[in-house]
């Protein structure tokens, strides 16, 4: 919404994505409302299956940049956290699909807040013409805490450690950017899975602990416990294609194939 005066003409305001929309923290308060401090506390252990994000050729130039060994994986990932306009960012992992963060991160926030969803974005790091963005899931506060006037009912913001898989457009890496690129950011239901994080999630209402850093990273035994209860198991996916019909005959491709 514009308010300008009589005569003057509107600006053409540029489109952005929900997710990149800072409402919450632009909102006016009834009086009476008495906002108190809170910080969400993150762990972000993981993550697997990342899509790749980078060309051959920009691998190389990026190289030329960079000392130890070199990079495998064509991706460098780092994730970026935002709550009410606050924000904050992990370390990043350079060429690799599956990062191990192993990091706390704290989100600092104003209670009651107006904000529902929590953002996760997962990005791959490029000095070269800019961070590239992976996939973007949304935690919204209703479904990870409950309010009730019973203090034994009701409960804080609260997830995990769980994985969360992350959906967006295709995962076949393309230069060129693609129609189904803003799916990446969250705004609409993904059409390719493009890998997952295992994250955990708590709240604290209060001050904030001086001594409490807002990036740290998690004691070996700590992950340790949380790896050690992942289960894995293998399993077969079996697909059967049964019948066909209403398919268009084209005169290049005499037989339809299914994959």
């Amino acid at each position: 919404m514009q308010i300008i005066p009589p005569g003057a003409s509107y600006k053409k305001l540029a489109k952005k994505s929900d997710t990149e929309i800072d409402i919450a923290s632009n909102v006016f308060y009834p009086p009476g409302i008495t906002l108190q401090p809170g910080q969400f506390i993150v762990r972000l252990y993981t993550g697997e299956d990342l899509p790749q994000m980078d060309s051959a050729a920009l691998a190389n130039i990026k190289n030329l940049f960079s000392s130890g060994e070199k990079p495998q994986d064509l991706v460098d990932p780092f994730v970026e956290l935002e709550f009410a306009g606050s924000k904050i960012t992990s370390s990043t992992q350079y060429g690799t699909f599956d990062p191990v963060w192993g990091q706390k991160l704290v989100v600092h926030g104003q209670f009651p807040s107006m904000a529902e969803k929590f953002v996760i974005r997962v990005k791959d790091s490029d000095e070269i013409g800019g961070d590239d963005l992976i996939a973007t899931k949304l935690l919204k506060m209703s479904q990870i805490s409950f309010s009730s006037t019973d203090s034994d009912l009701g409960f804080q913001p609260t997830f995990g450690p769980s994985y969360i898989p992350m959906y967006g457009g295709l995962r076949e890496f393309s230069e060129v950017s693609g129609k189904y690129e803003d799916l990446n950011k969250g705004d609409e239901p993904g059409i390719a899975y493009r890998g997952r994080i295992l994250m955990e999630l708590n709240s604290h209402m209060g001050e904030a602990d001086p001594a409490q850093k807002n990036k740290a990273n998690i004691p070996q035994n700590e992950s340790d416990d949380v790896m050690s209860n992942l289960r894995r198991h293998k399993y077969h996916l079996f697909t059967a294609f049964d019948t066909g019909n209403m398919i268009r005959k084209k005169k290049k491709v005499p037989t339809a194939t299914l994959r």
